[in-house]
């Protein structure tokens, strides 16, 4: 925050010096636009909603200076679409302050921005595999995207591993394990920048209860429900217990599926992993009455 306050007076300075009427523009749009994105995840919604406005701004008056200059619909693209696909309350702020979102708007900017940008291709691209490793149904388009820019960079983390991700949720089992495990070896041989132990094995875990090897996940997601100490991402344990409690429920273990969906409601909430538990639950008590 004290580095972006920084970044923020040097760029309303920079109009003064050789900057540009563009450059100053852009500068403030990426400015504002990470300050709010700060507020976003700090879940302070007041603070962000003003920020995000004048973020908006300045991208618009940016594409209105130079509508090719294709960096600019980078930050546009990331506006329209988590405008739309974020919780209702930011909808809401967001036609208060003055824009809406729109998510298919908002991917296809992001495409042009990773295609034709100059300073924010990959980075946009990186976006791209976030989106569609998470939210989106990715397709062949994204996974082309995803192998090249693990050519390109075959040692960032982020990008390796989020392949894996793309390959499971387009049901490539083998290769999506064969990237976990590629990742959990650098982990445990101490590769630069490689430190997702926990949520590798989670995925790896998960890619067995999706090839239906439901003992193998069982023991997969047990080695992380019962490892001492905290386990970091803090969302693994949580998901790990919540996956136990599905796997045995599907085998009518109930008691056990009771005792680990109950674990989940203790834990941090994680993507609705408490309402998903209370489900589970629910359907539980059904089949014993």
């Amino acid at each position: 925050e004290q580095e972006l306050e920084l970044s923020r007076t040097m760029a309303e300075q920079a109009a003064k010096g050789k900057a540009t009427k563009l450059e100053r523009t852009l500068y403030l749009a990426a400015v504002y636009g990470q300050q709010a994105l700060l507020a976003l995840v700090d879940h302070r919604w007041l603070v962000m909603a003003p920020l995000a406005k004048k973020a908006w701004d300045y991208i618009e008056k940016t594409m209105e200076m130079d509508p090719d200059y294709y960096d600019s619909y980078m930050g546009r693209g990331i506006y329209l679409y988590f405008t739309d696909a974020l919780p209702e309350l930011v909808r809401v702020l967001a036609l208060a302050f003055g824009f809406e979102g729109n998510r298919r708007e908002g991917l296809a900017n992001m495409w042009l921005a990773a295609s034709r940008g100059l300073y924010s291709r990959d980075v946009s691209a990186v976006m791209l595999l976030n989106i569609f490793s998470t939210i989106e149904e990715p397709g062949e388009r994204v996974l082309s995207v995803a192998h090249e820019l693990h050519d390109l960079y075959p040692n960032n983390p982020l990008i390796h591993w989020r392949l894996g991700d793309l390959l499971l949720r387009s049901d490539s089992l083998a290769q999506a394990r064969q990237v976990y495990n590629e990742v959990s070896a650098r982990v445990e041989s101490g590769y630069r920048y490689y430190d997702s132990r926990w949520s590798m094995a989670y995925r790896i875990a998960l890619c067995d209860k999706k090839s239906g090897e439901l003992e193998q996940a069982l023991q997969g997601f047990g080695r992380i429900t019962s490892a001492p100490g905290e386990i970091d991402p803090k969302w693994v344990l949580a998901s790990s217990y919540l996956e136990q409690g599905r796997i045995y429920l599907m085998q009518s273990k109930y008691d056990l599926a009771t005792q680990s969906l109950r674990r989940v409601k203790k834990l941090d909430e994680f993507r609705d992993s408490h309402d998903q538990a209370d489900e589970l639950l629910k359907k539980i008590k059904k089949q014993h009455q």
